[in-house]
């Protein structure tokens, strides 16, 4: 099996590398996306996955994940995310890298 290539039978395995991560997603001042899962890519419905990049001390632009899941999975640093659930109540969760 090639790179990139579903299983036999599984068109919905897909392996995707750095270097296929793709800059055309939508973008949010003060910080940097890169996708490797969306529809666009590889027809993914409700679910984005990609690098997302923030220098220390920055914040995002306001934005919104639509109808996707949304998975934080935190490299480096800590983040402070905040959103609002159905009910528009606050949510705020700290999340810390691996090296802190």
């Amino acid at each position: 099996m090639a790179d990139g290539e579903a299983a036999a039978g599984d068109s919905r395995l897909r392996l995707v590398r750095a270097a296929e991560l793709s800059g055309a997603t939508a973008q949010t001042s003060g910080m940097v996306r890169a996708a490797a899962i969306s529809g666009d890519l590889v027809g993914a419905q409700s679910l984005w996955m990609g690098r997302t990049v923030l220098t220390a001390g920055a914040s995002s632009g306001d934005h919104h994940h639509g109808e996707s899941e949304t998975g934080i999975f935190v490299v480096s640093g800590s983040v402070a995310a905040l959103g609002l659930t159905l009910l528009r109540s606050k949510l705020r969760r700290l999340m810390h890298g691996r090296d802190t």
